[in-house]
């Protein structure tokens, strides 16, 4: 009696393809989705919260669509409105990621520091570039960065700061993807 060679079987062949789409290609931020909840603020701030100032959402001064945010009522360059992202840096790893934002600061000219906090053995580590931003305008702030941590990760933000306390600022369209996917 022969044994017929299942690897050569259509059937398992596509089988195997369809196990392979679902392992590899679930459509996840893994692959080069949006990590951020809500990153155009078209939902107002869902997604978003305080850290010690006021965050509120803006419809008149918005790059695109019919949102932003406005930071304001600050006293320190820490106080902005982060997104906690920690989960889904969890569910993609580390590796190489693409952060982005728009910023247009509500005063004067000042400095914007795009950033990622990661919290890994009770350390903190600030990682994204510094960046001048106007008020007649948008600027974008972009950076591709590696984010790893060792051991547990403890917290992990990303968020729009500005380097002068007295100043409030707008931020749209903020994104964070993975540059490089881990596998092909």
């Amino acid at each position: 009696r022969v044994e017929p060679d299942l690897r050569e079987s259509p059937v398992v062949k596509g089988a195997i393809g369809y196990l392979l789409v679902a392992v590899f290609f679930p459509g996840t931020a893994a692959f080069g989705g949006e990590l951020l909840t809500n990153p155009d603020f078209e939902s107002g701030t869902t997604g978003w919260f305080s850290s010690s100032c006021s965050i509120t959402a803006e419809t008149t001064h918005v790059l695109n669509g019919s949102g932003a945010m406005y930071v304001h009522t600050r006293s320190r360059p820490t106080q902005t409105g982060p997104q906690a992202i920690k989960s889904a840096l969890i569910a993609s790893g580390p590796g190489n990621y693409t952060l982005r934002a728009y910023a247009m600061d509500a005063v004067t000219g000042s400095i914007a520091r795009l950033r990622v906090l990661l919290k890994y053995g009770e350390k903190n580590y600030y990682i994204g570039p510094n960046l001048s931003i106007g008020t007649n305008s948008w600027t974008e702030l972009t950076a591709v960065k590696s984010l790893s941590w060792t051991g547990t990760l403890e917290v992990a933000q990303f968020y729009v700061a500005n380097s002068d306390s007295n100043t409030s600022y707008y931020i749209d369209d903020c994104s964070l993807w993975i540059a490089d996917p881990p596998f092909t």
